[in-house]
């Protein structure tokens, strides 16, 4: 059996594992519905159900590493940062795997450390339409999201890259219904620099109908080999607030940005912020650390 047929059996043999183990949700309590900005957070007292799907998730990343061929390095182009989503589809055929993972204060009065995985899987169909599933994990809470994107643009012909998105997820802003959200993805390099900016309105299902406005962007410098050093930011408000929580008194709108790190080695993309987090509402800001990794094959 060739090293291709290997990969793609060893790959078939996990999927179904992988996938019940990521969306396996649980009840979202009607009491936990007053979170300031739900990506989903566990108090880290009760770290044991995150820990074992972390680790569960980073098992299969490394034997999808070991396993598959050598394959082109991502372009940068078309990988998403932290809080900003890539303007460009990876090219055809392509599978890519990433976790990103964040730790933030506690806003709560004993002070403790909050965390949350993201687990992603996306699949570049034919170069300009790609397909994405995620899984927001965190104790006691967990919720999938599907992603459809197509890229209009290209750099290549047009001098810029530009993309729409279109999401579901099952657990919105406040944890209370789902959310629809529609985007748009503006990107270019300029030689060494590269930009990319996201504006996003997402609409409120179920038992919340507010409309919400996000907005993010990202520039970074390319510096020796692959890596690639710069800032980025993100900017969130409610622009229809029927659903009343905690958040909707105080300040008006969220704001997150500082400084980002991205390196590549073959397959693979290492990405890190670190970043000041001042949340809607009255919790107080705070600092951040984000990071992701993702591999392609």
């Amino acid at each position: 059996m060739s090293t291709t047929s290997q990969m793609h059996f060893r790959f078939g043999s996990m999927l179904p594992w992988m996938l019940s183990t990521a969306f396996n949700t649980h009840h979202v309590d009607n009491d936990l519905a007053t979170s300031a900005d739900f990506v989903g957070t566990y108090n880290a007292e009760r770290p044991r159900m995150f820990e074992r799907r972390a680790l569960a998730m980073l098992f299969v990343l490394g034997s999808i590493a070991a396993a598959a061929p050598a394959a082109a390095q991502p372009d940068p182009r078309s990988t998403d940062a932290i809080f900003t989503q890539a303007a460009a589809v990876p090219q055809a055929g392509i599978v890519r795997v990433g976790a990103i993972g964040s730790i933030e204060r506690e806003r709560a009065e004993n002070e403790s450390s909050t965390a949350a995985i993201e687990t992603r899987m996306l699949w570049s169909i034919d170069g300009r339409f790609a397909a994405q599933i995620s899984m927001y994990s965190s104790e006691p809470l967990s919720y999938p999201a599907v992603q459809l994107r197509r890229q209009w643009v290209s750099q290549d012909r047009s001098g810029v890259d530009l993309m729409s998105t279109i999401t579901y997820r099952g657990l919105g802003p406040e944890a209370a219904g789902g959310q629809v959200e529609t985007a748009l993805a503006l990107g270019r390099v300029f030689g060494p620099v590269l930009l990319m900016s996201n504006a996003a309105i997402g609409k409120g299902v179920g038992s919340r109908n507010d409309v919400d406005f996000a907005a993010s962007a990202v520039a970074t410098v390319r510096l020796v080999g692959t890596l690639q050093l710069g800032a980025e930011a993100r900017a969130r408000t409610e622009l229809m607030d029927e659903y009343k929580t905690d958040e909707d008194t105080g300040r008006p709108f969220q704001l997150q940005g500082g400084g980002l790190a991205s390196v590549r080695y073959e397959r693979i993309v290492l990405q890190g912020l670190v970043a000041w987090n001042s949340p809607r509402g009255s919790a107080r800001p705070g600092p951040m650390a984000l990071a992701s990794a993702s591999i392609d094959f």
